[in-house]
């Protein structure tokens, strides 16, 4: 049997969540009290003030600001030693109520062990009762039966006299047989071989229908499978076609990259003879034209720079111009 808490029972979840939350508010009245305190709107003109007066200003609002941080701490003091209090007091009140909870389960479980005791007992005694009306019944079912059977075997008996008188009359006009046991020995023996040439005229008929069923889904099959194969043909051909047409797309596709890729390279080699140009006037216009070319990686680099520097002067000039000209 599960035990639960009444829905009104505080947990420790709830009270750390209430705890969460007043250490939420605290926080949120510290900040509206700095900013409340601190933040203090200066009048627009400064020379009002001196130095000194702001300081001491700014002192008396340190003061307050402390002095109600002091009393703000002794109530969440207070008020911390309440709720230590109150969680005493909880923590006291659950073990009281989990002892409850555990006593009456107790109780419980041991009035449920006994219910079910007398239950079984109960079921036993039925099950014993049943049982034995079942075999008084099967007993009385049995000897009903019997009787039935031994009547049953007194006519088998008196039908088999006749036959017996049947079988001697024979017997006395039959000289093969002297008893009555290899006249009955014979016609079992025939019996038996009509019963086999029964079956195996069946068992021949069944191989004979087999056979013939063999025979037309053979020729089904062998129908199916030269339509399959033609269909196959068919589709091989229409994959060849695509194949071929495919190839021949292909081709020109390799074509048509073969002239993009020369086109690409002649492009890049007039990139390079540019930058080689721009490098080489850089270099003369810094008066370094002797040194080895450089990659054209470390080209490109010094292009870039150059020009950064040249945009650099003329914003610089630009600035100096329209200061001079507002000036």
């Amino acid at each position: 049997m599960k035990t639960c808490l009444p829905p009104t029972f505080p947990t420790m979840t709830a009270m750390a969540s209430r705890q969460s939350r007043s250490d939420e508010g605290l926080e949120q009245y510290f900040s509206s009290t700095f900013e409340r305190k601190l933040l203090v709107s200066m009048p627009e003109d400064e020379d009002l003030l001196t130095p000194a007066t702001r300081l001491l200003e700014k002192r008396r609002e340190m003061t307050e600001v402390e002095a109600e941080l002091i009393s703000q701490k002794e109530r969440f003091s207070e008020e911390m030693e309440r709720l230590a209090r109150r969680k005493d007091k909880l923590r006291e009140d659950e073990a009281k109520l989990r002892k409850s909870l555990k006593d009456y389960d107790k109780y419980l479980r041991e009035n449920d062990l006994r219910r079910k005791r007398a239950q079984k007992k109960h079921r036993d005694e039925s099950i014993t009762c049943h049982e034995r009306e079942e075999d008084l019944i099967r007993l009385r079912e049995a000897n009903i039966a019997a009787r039935e059977e031994r009547e049953a075997q007194r006519a088998q008996i008196k039908t088999a006299e006749a036959y017996e008188a049947f079988l001697k009359r024979v017997l006395s006009h039959e000289h093969d047989y002297d008893e009555i046991g290899e006249l009955l020995d014979r016609h079992a023996t025939l019996k038996g071989t009509n019963e086999e040439l029964i079956r195996q005229k069946e068992l021949n008929q069944q191989r004979l229908e087999t056979l013939q069923r063999d025979a037309l889904r053979s020729r089904e099959e062998h129908k199916v499978e030269m339509l399959r194969l033609n269909n196959k043909l068919a589709t091989l051909e229409s994959r060849r076609e695509a194949a071929q047409t495919e190839r021949l797309h292909w081709e020109n596709e390799a074509t048509q990259a073969e002239r993009e890729a020369c086109e690409n390279t002649l492009l890049l080699g007039r990139l390079k003879m540019a930058s080689a140009n721009l490098y080489a006037l850089i270099q003369a216009r810094q008066g370094k034209s002797k040194e080895k070319m450089a990659s054209t990686d470390k080209q490109l680099d010094k292009i870039r720079t150059y020009i950064q520097d040249l945009a650099s002067i003329c914003d610089e000039y630009d600035k100096g111009r329209s200061w001079i000209t507002d000036h």
